[in-house]
């Protein structure tokens, strides 16, 4: 049987945030280390026409750089030297060492290619490309201010565009990029801003229900309807997980959205999610029914606490008979009658999706993992398609990536614990969207 307490620690960052929505640190000021590492970042091409993007994804730490390439590979980068990196096997595994990247200077300094190498195969050269930027932008919600960047395509404009909604947790303009910075090698600007409360937003997610992050959303869209560089009939709104609740919640709360896309977004409320997957992934490692019945006993009992401010010494009890057990630790659930934990379930965990996505009238594409634990793919998809079919929305797919997890990456089992060495997005998703795109945003993609 896995243990919970072998998971890698950024595993058990997920788990925290899935099961009780621990807030972690917002970005600090930048640091010489996170300035110097800042210098790699951006668009590079492969002779063969490809693109690659160098990135921070603070999913593997706040100052993580991370190698994506969109035919599918993914990796940390780990220093090795002066300009140098090495990629190990897996997304997180560092040894043994699989490949290297040196980055190359031209005489300014300013970093202008990278090569590849790899025992075996010829070196690979990526020039950085040219003519795509990026540039910070700054919005309001109300008394909420939320910071972001604008990524613009290489040639001339105007684009049509894709605001990112975050997932669950303190997530930053970075954390939701990996599922669409692609699009931008292809021509549609893509506009990702901080969660309320995390990087350089101001608020408190935590106090925020849906419907104050989906109106965020849409602040973001009333932003780039001034921009003369953008189409302003042609902005919608993409999320994953729970960024999959808070982009239809947007459409349906204004016309100006022109399409939604939903990566492993759920059609069943949070508090059923959470359940979904705190038992599939105690089952997948092993944990006995008795083991899984006890820890969905003590989840529910923390839900009824926050949803009605009763029986607070029945779930002290049910925490108290837990502790000792090995899946105690990692379900993030306070003793303290005023953790911040308790507003944001009351605010969200009784979410329903289902009149939201019934009023969904704009083109909508989903995608549903195979090996998703959170949000299982035929449960959820046949829950979207009843409710779009309610809204006599005949402009959408909901597509199952058979082999992908809840984040669409290739998996064998979509279990937390074997995500360090997965090596890519599964291919299909990103050819599905850009095909989609191309339908519905005829002579903008490339």
């Amino acid at each position: 049987m896995m243990r919970l307490d072998r998971m890698p620690h950024l595993l058990l960052v997920l788990l925290l945030s899935l099961l009780s929505s621990v807030k972690s640190p917002a970005q600090p000021n930048e640091s010489p280390e996170r300035h110097a590492l800042a210098a790699y970042t951006g668009i590079y091409q492969w002779s063969d026409g490809h693109f690659l993007s160098v990135q921070f994804w603070p999913e593997l730490g706040p100052d993580q750089l991370c190698f994506f390439d969109e035919t599918g590979p993914i990796r940390a980068l780990f220093a090795s030297g002066n300009d140098t990196f090495t990629l190990g096997p897996g997304l997180a595994v560092p040894k043994p060492v699989e490949s290297e990247i040196s980055f190359e200077r031209d005489g300014t300094g300013a970093v202008r290619s990278l090569v590849s190498r790899r025992e075996g195969a010829p070196p690979r050269s990526a020039l950085r490309a040219s003519g795509f930027s990026v540039a910070p932008v700054s919005f309001r919600n109300g008394s909420t201010v939320l910071s972001g960047s604008l990524f613009l395509p290489a040639g001339p404009g105007p684009y049509a565009a894709v605001v990112l909604t975050q997932g669950s947790g303190a997530q930053d303009r970075y954390d939701a990029l990996p599922f669409a910075w692609f699009l931008v090698c292809h021509g549609i600007a893509v506009l990702s801003y901080d969660k309320r409360g995390a990087g350089g937003s101001t608020g408190d997610w935590q106090q925020s229900s849906f419907i104050d992050l989906a109106d965020d959303a849409l602040a973001a869209v009333h932003l780039l309807q001034k921009d003369r560089r953008i189409v302003s009939a042609k902005i919608g709104i993409m999320g994953a997980s729970q960024g999959g609740w808070i982009a239809p919640l947007a459409a349906s709360r204004s016309r100006d959205v022109a399409f939604v896309v939903s990566v492993s977004g759920p059609a069943v409320t949070p508090a059923e999610e959470t359940l979904d997957f705190m038992r599939n992934e105690m089952k997948i490692n092993g944990f006995s029914q008795g083991d899984v019945d006890q820890a969905a006993t003590l989840a529910n009992a923390a839900f009824r606490y926050a949803r009605t401010g009763q029986g607070w010494n029945e779930y002290l009890a049910l925490r108290k008979a837990a502790t000792q057990t090995e899946w105690f630790p990692y379900m993030g659930l306070s003793d303290s009658v005023n953790d911040p934990q308790w507003t944001f379930k009351r605010l969200t965990f009784d979410y329903d999706p289902l009149p939201v996505l019934a009023s969904v009238h704009c083109p909508v594409l989903a995608f549903f993992g195979g090996h998703d634990l959170n949000v299982v793919a035929e449960k959820n998809r046949a829950l979207w398609k009843q409710s779009l079919d309610k809204a006599s929305n005949h402009d959408y797919l909901l597509s199952v990536i058979p082999a992908g997890n809840h984040v669409l990456l290739d998996a064998e089992t979509g279990s937390i614990v074997e995500f360090p060495k997965l090596q890519r997005f599964d291919p299909q998703y990103e050819a599905e969207l850009l095909q989609w795109m191309t339908q519905h945003l005829p002579g903008v993609i490339k």
